[in-house]
């Protein structure tokens, strides 16, 4: 016999152990608080961030991760793996054929590695930790360096070591090529 994995129970109900109508109860809460937001909170996630223009033109960012007191609603404030001290963090925005340069210093107390996620860049710097780098140690840098060959691109860049724990944890982020029309107010 198969040991009972949960599998089918979103359909059946059979093995989550929650008596009929707690889905009620829950639907109820998550309406009500979801209904609270947007709210107002310390801090402001997701800002542009600005480059610094080098002598050839090179479009250069610098990152910091690092663990940082977040409020994530009204009073409720968690120790978040954050860029730049901000969840999400620093949006980068560039055009194409820019040359970029991201410099990521790690303060985590674990390694890490950048993924720019459906960005067209050199193997060597896709940031996936011991495929295409060696993961960045803590209190290590390593500078991503590749040229913008798209010419429009809503994309993200996220930690790509320790993913479920990293990335869930706050170190996820836009990243823009181009212009695209978003709604007002939005950036």
């Amino acid at each position: 016999s198969m040991p009972d994995t949960g599998a089918g129970s979103a359909t059946t109900g059979a093995s989550s152990g929650a008596a009929a109508g707690d889905w009620k109860a829950m639907d109820k809460t998550m309406a009500a608080r979801d209904k609270s937001f947007p709210a107002a909170t310390k801090g402001r996630g997701g800002q542009l961030l600005v480059p610094k223009v080098l002598a050839d033109g090179t479009k250069e960012f610098h990152l910091t991760a690092e663990i940082a007191k977040w409020e994530i609603e009204p009073g409720k404030i968690v120790d978040a793996w954050t860029y730049n001290g901000t969840v999400p963090g620093p949006t980068i925005h560039v055009n194409f054929g820019d040359k970029v340069r991201i410099v990521v210093k790690n303060e985590l107390p674990e390694s890490t590695s950048v993924h720019w996620h459906g960005l067209h860049v050199p193997n060597s710097m896709d940031g996936v930790s011991d495929v295409t780098q060696a993961p960045i140690k803590p209190g290590a840098s390593f500078t991503y360096a590749f040229k913008i060959t798209q010419h429009v691109a809503v994309s993200w860049y996220h930690s790509h070591h320790d993913g479920t724990k990293q990335v869930s944890s706050g170190l996820w982020v836009a990243f823009l090529v181009g212009e695209m029309p978003v709604p007002a107010g939005v950036l």
